[in-house]
């Protein structure tokens, strides 16, 4: 700033040359990378064995072992994949971590360099320094002709995704003299697929082992008695403003939209499923849903009454004031008839309703741990 203008009152320069950089915080520091990878096999670690961990610095030993090792495995592995068998034995991983290799592009290869050159088409055996010693460089090791790495595609299955079976697809429909039989048999089970889920829990952080209905089931009792008994008298009085005053704010629990397919709480404060108030979001009523219309004799009563009122809800309006601050006894158009206002729904100095965050579960979205969030890291 001004400082170098006044070199009289400068002061000794607080940086030390040669210090450290100052420590940093990284994702992986939870123990893995961002798509799941554990540190412990991330990058060149994936394929090396017990001993070169203690022979670090020796290159020559880390690098006379991979070849043997990774040698077998596409040897063997390719042939029989090659075969029928591919469908059963791959597993479809789809679009991962943007800066991870796409198992599906790539599968009998660990890296995509193992193809024999770096995407721009440099030779691995002329990459980098090599090219400055010649006398050291090695075969290729692609050679030239060689077919393209196999890859996984949707297609594998046997047709395309809108149900066209391969044999009959683009022109080959205007051949059926060259048509050959349909590569998909009716009845075999879809390819096998890699799940965001399968590290044990979904995106949003729920445990596998109570997603879904796993939440309610083991206790068939208690869910049911909960729903009936969830205040439905101020169901009504929810739409009136009278909830705040029913003890809404303080025995609710505000939760934001969640993941995407997860019921909104706050949309259905008693509800354990959108379903749940008797119909689908379609109009079907749930007598009548899936294949219950095809057998009439055993449908039952309807169990949405026409008329009922709409499940309860929780608005950011009910804490007893708008977000602008304007009270809810002067919202609108009450403001031009102030003999008619009431009494202040709110008041002053009550506590904010109750509320539901992403790191209620213990870690930040990030993984960071609350004990060790913000000043805590430092403390």
């Amino acid at each position: 700033g001004n400082a170098l203008n006044h070199p009289e009152t400068m002061q000794p320069d607080m940086h030390t040359p040669g210090s450290p950089l100052p420590p940093s915080h990284y994702y992986a520091d939870v123990g893995y990378l961002v798509d799941g990878t554990d540190m412990a096999t991330a990058g060149n670690l994936s394929v090396q064995g017990a001993p070169p961990p203690s022979s670090m610095p020796a290159a020559p030993a880390p690098v006379a072992a991979p070849p043997p090792v990774a040698a077998p495995t596409p040897v063997s592995a390719p042939p029989p994949v090659a075969a029928p068998s591919s469908v059963s034995g791959d597993v479809m991983h789809g679009i991962k971590f943007p800066y991870s290799i796409q198992k599906d592009a790539t599968v009998d290869l660990e890296f995509l360099n193992d193809v024999g050159y770096l995407p721009d088409g440099t030779p691995m055996n002329k990459a980098g320094n090599a090219v400055n010693h010649p006398e050291t460089i090695g075969p290729d090791p692609h050679t030239p002709g060689s077919p393209l790495p196999r890859a996984i595609f949707v297609n594998s299955v046997g047709y395309l995704p809108d149900g066209t079976p391969l044999n009959a697809a683009g022109n080959a429909l205007n051949h059926p003299e060259t048509m050959q039989p349909d590569s998909h048999a009716p009845g075999s089970p879809l390819p096998r697929s890699y799940y965001a889920a399968e590290v044990g829990y979904l995106v949003d952080g729920t445990d596998m082992v109570t997603a879904g209905n796993l939440s309610v089931q083991g206790v068939p009792a208690a869910a049911p008695a909960a729903a009936p008994v969830a205040v439905q008298q101020p169901v009504a009085a929810a739409f009136v403003g009278a909830s705040a005053g029913m003890g809404s704010a303080g025995a609710d629990k505000r939760v934001p939209a969640g993941f995407a397919y997860a019921v909104q709480k706050d949309a259905y404060a008693d509800l354990t499923y959108g379903n749940d108030v008797g119909y689908l979001p379609d109009g079907t009523p749930m007598n009548t849903a899936g294949n219950c219309i095809n057998h009439p004799e055993t449908i039952g009563p309807d169990p949405h009454a026409p008329g009922s009122p709409l499940p309860r809800a929780l608005f950011v309006n009910d804490v007893g004031y708008l977000p602008d601050g304007t009270p809810l006894n002067r919202a609108g158009n009450a403001i031009n008839h102030p003999e008619t206002i009431g009494p202040d729904p709110h008041s002053p100095g009550s506590p904010l309703p109750a509320s539901a965050y992403a790191a209620d579960i213990g870690y930040l979205v990030d993984g960071t741990p609350l004990d060790a969030a913000g000043n805590n890291a430092i403390h």
